[in-house]
């Protein structure tokens, strides 16, 4: 009983040994045709950043360590979700293309 406690206790402290610290996602949002869309929103699940794009792209600074969702979303096209690891002290590319939607 005490083995199996001690492992537990071990593998909490390394979760959020491992969990501390920020990093970086940047990236940008593309057409079908490669051209950059600026004035998309990105945001990640949960839904804490969340950043409008510009023709240079996106960058959300300060993220938490973790795996996120993000959906980039812009009126005339399609929404997209990506899944993304944000590692310390790093910065996690994220590039994401929209197709526009059929009027």
């Amino acid at each position: 009983m005490k083995k199996i406690s001690l492992i537990a206790f071990l593998m909490i402290i390394s979760l959020l040994f491992i969990s501390c610290g920020k990093g970086l996602i940047v990236g940008r949002v593309i057409d079908e045709n490669n051209d950059p869309l600026s004035g998309v929103l990105v945001v990640t699940e949960p839904p804490t950043y969340s950043k409008i794009t510009s023709p240079e792209g996106y960058e959300m600074k300060n993220i938490p360590v973790g795996v996120y969702e993000i959906t980039a979303s812009k009126t005339g096209y399609s929404t997209k979700k990506v899944e993304v690891k944000v590692f310390k002290n790093r910065a996690t590319q994220a590039d994401i293309q929209l197709k526009k939607t059929e009027k």
